[in-house]
């Protein structure tokens, strides 16, 4: 596997690892991180670290992969709190590489003025303690960094309106291009975040969304944002014919963010998506959601080994097209 997403138990919220390995060369990036209420989610994370698809059993410190880069979509506890208990750790070095170039992609002070949210302001003041640890902020300049002989390139398409720029097969380079949310509304929701610091959809609004592409192969992932907008932002690229090998669905599979998926499934060869949730919640996943998709021939849906209501995922698979599926593995093969 040269290209594949590894998803981590951290209960209703949500984690995975982006890994891409050339010979014996690999960049991990992890994005978000659970609550970090649940202790387990990190005990989870760290096992992952030690023991990923490519080493396949628990592993020395020497020879397993560490974390070269972190991703934190938004500031909500089920996807900031892990990333928090990690680079709290007093050993934050056995799991993230700080000894050579390594990155946090993650939207801080938009305006320091206009709010006050106390996971944000500790997550800053942790990185601040790393000097190796890079921040990257969504609304910014594109950054590069040479990681373990790949190049990564976070490249801002908010305002640099250009297609996505095709792979050379011979390069061993990542590309991360952030499509949402603009700096202008980030700084509308921070205001209003200050007024109604309780209203989630702000913050599933504020979300980073953002694709990957290495080697010819692109996934969209989404966080909690609402395909209507992700729909919107697609449609607004000068290629209008993107298309992705795997698509996350957004907000653990919520009704109200997936509306519209189905244009991206209309738009797409064959639609493949992912939903990381190991725990069901009153509203995630949608049913209804996932059953719209199983409609369409080819579709198939990745979720863990090990999902919550099982059952009704095999009915759902049941009573959709013959050539729909849904895999259960907690790897994801990309490429």
């Amino acid at each position: 596997m040269e290209f594949f997403i590894e998803m981590l138990d951290v209960a209703f919220g949500e984690s995975y690892i982006l890994n891409f390995k050339r010979d014996n060369r690999m960049v991990r990036i992890l994005v978000d991180g659970g609550s970090e209420k649940k202790v387990k989610n990190l005990e989870n994370i760290l096992e992952k670290i030690k023991s990923s698809s490519y080493t396949e059993q628990p592993s020395e410190e020497a020879s397993y992969p560490k974390l070269n880069g972190i991703i934190v979509t938004h500031i909500d506890d089920d996807h900031i709190g892990g990333i928090l208990n990690l680079l709290n750790l007093q050993d934050v070095e056995r799991y993230v590489d700080l000894t050579q170039d390594c990155f946090i992609l993650f939207n801080d002070f938009v305006d320091p003025a206009t709010i006050t949210y106390n996971q944000g302001v500790q997550l800053k003041q942790l990185i601040d303690k790393h000097p190796m640890l890079s921040l990257v902020r969504s609304y910014r300049k594109n950054e590069r960094f040479r990681i373990n002989g790949f190049e990564v390139c976070i490249q801002n398409l908010i305002h640099n309106n250009n297609p996505l720029k095709p792979i050379a097969h011979e390069k061993d380079i990542i590309f991360i291009d952030i499509l949402l949310p603009e700096k202008a509304t980030l700084i509308k929701l921070m205001k209003k975040w200050f007024l109604e610091k309780g209203n989630s959809k702000l913050k599933n609004e504020s979300s980073i969304v953002f694709t990957v592409e290495y080697r010819e192969k692109r996934v969209l992932l989404t966080g909690d944002h609402f395909f209507s907008k992700i729909i919107d932002r697609l449609h607004s690229l000068k290629d209008k014919h993107i298309s992705f090998d795997l698509i996350k669905l957004a907000h653990h599979g919520a009704k109200p963010n997936n509306e519209r998926i189905t244009d991206l499934i209309d738009r797409n060869r064959s639609f493949q998506a992912m939903l990381p949730l190991y725990k069901n919640t009153n509203f995630h996943p949608s049913y209804s959601t996932l059953s719209e998709i199983l409609k369409y021939e080819q579709s198939v849906i990745y979720v863990p080994s090990e999902p919550p209501n099982r059952e009704q995922l095999e009915s759902l698979q049941k009573n959709g097209s013959p050539g729909a599926q849904i895999i259960y593995a907690d790897t994801i093969q990309i490429l």
